[in-house]
């Protein structure tokens, strides 16, 4: 079913997907990401109000923790006892999840609403309201968005870069909304044998 004229128009329905999510006191979000150059990737985002976030990755080739507060940002290879620190708040990370929807927001050429579909995800059918958008540089990004909750539930990006077309595409496949999170999770305190680098040596990681 098409949006009928009951409904917020498809640009208005983006900006309400992120006003949802600044209304967050906190979430943890399990996400599958798949990138046609780099193949499938699992990731979880917790956040907590104000400002902070923990963005871990779930696979095993690739053990990278990062942790962003008012401080700054951390990333963290467990496995090699290797940190990055950055001084002061990212929030052009791709990451954040009101970041990239404020910013796919605001570079909206034109968008429209497609038939609503039913995703099954983890065995539950979600019912999904599908908004296509076009965006600058030739580039396209679709969301499916849960009725019932209002969040992302599917997210599938193409554009051209210098490989030619290339596409990611993001499946929410668990959400927890407003539990409490406990606040250590979003606090990085480096251990004895822990080094700090420049850049994190991923030659064993996979990736």
């Amino acid at each position: 079913m098409l949006g009928s004229a009951a409904e917020p128009g498809a640009e208005a329905t983006v900006r309400q997907i992120s006003e949802r999510y600044r209304q967050l006191d906190n979430y943890t979000l399990d996400y599958l990401d798949y990138y046609t150059n780099t193949g499938q990737y699992h990731r979880r985002v917790s956040f907590m109000r104000p400002d902070n976030y923990r963005i871990e990755s779930l696979d095993e080739s690739v053990k990278i923790i990062q942790i962003i507060n008012a401080n700054g940002r951390w990333l963290y290879a467990p496995e090699l006892r290797q940190y990055i620190f950055v001084p002061g708040q990212d929030k052009g990370h791709p990451a954040f999840e009101v970041y990239w929807v404020e910013r796919l927001a605001s570079q909206m050429k034109a968008a429209q609403f497609l038939p609503d579909e039913a995703l099954n995800i983890a065995g539950r059918n979600i019912n999904c309201r599908v908004v296509r958008v076009d965006v600058q540089r030739e580039a396209s990004v679709t969301l499916w968005i849960d009725r019932e909750q209002n969040l992302v539930i599917r997210y599938v990006g193409a554009g051209y870069s210098a490989n030619g077309l290339e596409s990611v595409s993001t499946t929410l496949v668990s959400a927890e909304i407003n539990s409490d999170l406990p606040r250590d999770e979003f606090i990085f305190q480096p251990s004895a044998g822990d080094r700090q680098v420049q850049s994190i040596d991923r030659r064993n990681t996979g990736r």
